[in-house]
């Protein structure tokens, strides 16, 4: 090639120059990181400059801030708008500041963080993150709110089951004990009694009906239904 870049013929010259110049920079584009990949690793904002001047005392508020942004931050609805993070860190800040003023004593205000960040981890929990980010829910009633009410709608109904079920069974077990039972529909096959009591237990998913179960409550013998 170097032969041809030293040719007197000036076509043939200006042609190996071109040859060699194309040459280096393709080599040159194979060096180079792919920009979407360094764009994509560049963070949108510095949350660092959202953050308190770290001490001892303020170590754990500042983890706080950095929590609540990790689980929301994926739930905005334009991840490439810089606006849109600085709104979110502004209402985090707004919301641990809230905390940490409402909340007495270190022990309580870990606790809380700890119930709120639980429930932002949860991938199902679409509606309890975008009503923090929209402002549904204000960061006084983080404070304050019940841990049931930050749950998935699906999981609360879980818990009014099973909240049920332990009802049924002291008000079960209450009868079973002070023979406050009157005779039913149900014939024990045991024994032939009619005072029975029943129970609804959740043996299957939460999406299948729940079993019964009687228990006879003159020879206790117990079979479902």
């Amino acid at each position: 090639m170097k032969k041809y870049k030293e040719s007197e013929n000036k076509e043939v010259k200006e042609a190996a120059e071109d040859l060699i110049n194309k040459w280096k920079s393709i080599i040159h584009k194979q060096n180079e990181p792919p920009k979407k990949e360094v764009e994509k690793n560049k963070p949108v904002i510095n949350i660092e400059d959202y953050l308190l001047e770290e001490d001892k005392s303020t170590k754990k508020r500042n983890n706080t801030r950095k929590n609540l942004y990790k689980y929301l931050e994926p739930n905005l609805k334009d991840k490439e708008n810089e606006e849109e993070h600085k709104k979110l860190m502004e209402k985090i800040v707004e919301i641990e500041e809230k905390l940490y003023e409402t909340i007495k004593g270190e022990a309580p205000y870990v606790n809380r963080v700890l119930e709120i960040l639980h429930n932002l981890k949860d991938k199902e929990n679409d509606k309890f993150k975008n009503d923090i980010i929209n402002g549904t829910i204000k960061p006084e009633d983080l404070c304050t709110m019940d841990v049931n009410e930050m749950l998935d709608k699906s999981k609360q109904q879980e818990r009014e089951k099973e909240k049920k079920q332990k009802v049924e069974e002291i008000s079960s077990d209450w009868q079973e004990k002070h023979g406050d039972v009157t005779e039913g529909v149900y014939k024990c096959k045991k024994c032939g009694g009619k005072k029975t009591v029943q129970r609804e237990l959740q043996t299957r998913s939460a999406d299948e009906p729940m079993t019964v179960f009687i228990t006879c409550v003159e020879c206790k013998n117990t079979w479902k239904i």
